[in-house]
């Protein structure tokens, strides 16, 4: 009986088996090539949000430079007197709390990707010492390796 309903609701895509690899083809296709011409999204906030203890927010700056490129900028201080090396230090564990590898290639610097396979996007954290009284920066990227980037 159980064979006499299976030869009677058989699935169309595998009667046919060109439609089968057709359709998987397409959506392999999308996979890849759909998230690669959507642009860069402006980091949020919360990649840093909320600062530890100590460490105050001077300036913050966000934007695009170009399709595939977007960045966040915040510029820190500590409202103790803190010298900008224990800034850092203290940014760097913050932000090793939230999962980022600081300084595993010898650089206040961690790169990671934005999602799956699908997702061609990379994001990275910098911290940066400013030349400004006891003032670190904290960069966040968003970029499309397969897109030109402008760096400065």
């Amino acid at each position: 009986m159980t064979a006499l309903w299976l030869g009677r609701h058989e699935n169309p895509i595998i009667r046919r088996p060109r439609l089968g690899l057709a359709l998987l083809g397409v959506a392999c296709a999308a996979i890849v090539a759909l998230p690669a011409v959507g642009n860069a999204s402006i980091p949020e906030r919360d990649g840093l949000l909320p600062l530890p203890k100590g460490v105050v927010i001077v300036a913050e700056d966000a934007g695009c430079e170009s399709r595939g490129s977007c960045e966040r900028s915040f510029q820190l201080t500590a409202n103790d007197g803190t010298g900008p090396q224990e800034i850092a230090r203290r940014l760097t564990r913050h932000l090793e709390g939230r999962g980022w590898r600081i300084g595993v290639e010898h650089e206040a610097k961690a790169c990671r990707q934005l999602g799956y396979l699908a997702n061609p996007y990379r994001t990275c954290v910098s911290i940066l010492h400013l030349r400004g009284p006891n003032t670190v920066e904290v960069r966040f990227e968003v970029f499309n390796p397969r897109e030109p980037r402008i760096i400065y």
